[in-house]
């Protein structure tokens, strides 16, 4: 009976042991598994911002893209409207080249060549 109680006295100790290992082995990975998740919250919270900077950038080339095309077509509009303004100063310098030269009565004949007093018959336009 003594023989048997050693060696259930032993297993026990050998059991109680494991145990002890176990429950080390155990408290570890608990260690490493709280370690992990706290990597893991700083990834996600990284992450976030990192999404929400892209988000940004995003909204801002957009924006640029936007403002970009609006300053294209507000060039296009000024183009258009300094040709017709060109055409107008065209038009103002004829009208007022015509009126100095009726007013100061110069007369030009068919050859060109300018005659001053009246009977005009060819004047330039």
């Amino acid at each position: 009976m003594f023989s048997r109680y050693a060696q259930l006295q032993s297993n026990y100790k050998s059991v109680e042991q494991r145990l002890r290992d176990e429950e080390a082995k155990s408290a570890g990975l608990a260690e490493k598994l709280h370690e992990s998740q706290l990597e893991l919250d700083v990834m996600c919270a990284s992450l976030k911002l990192v999404r929400r900077e892209s988000e940004a950038h995003v909204v801002t080339a957009e924006s640029a893209e936007r403002a970009l095309r609006e300053k294209g077509e507000l060039n296009i509009a000024l183009i258009e409207q300094i040709e017709k303004m060109k055409v107008l100063q065209v038009k103002v310098y004829c009208i007022t080249l015509k009126t100095t030269v009726d007013a100061a009565g110069v007369c030009f004949s068919n050859e060109g060549v300018p005659s001053f007093g009246g009977g005009c018959t060819y004047a330039a336009t």
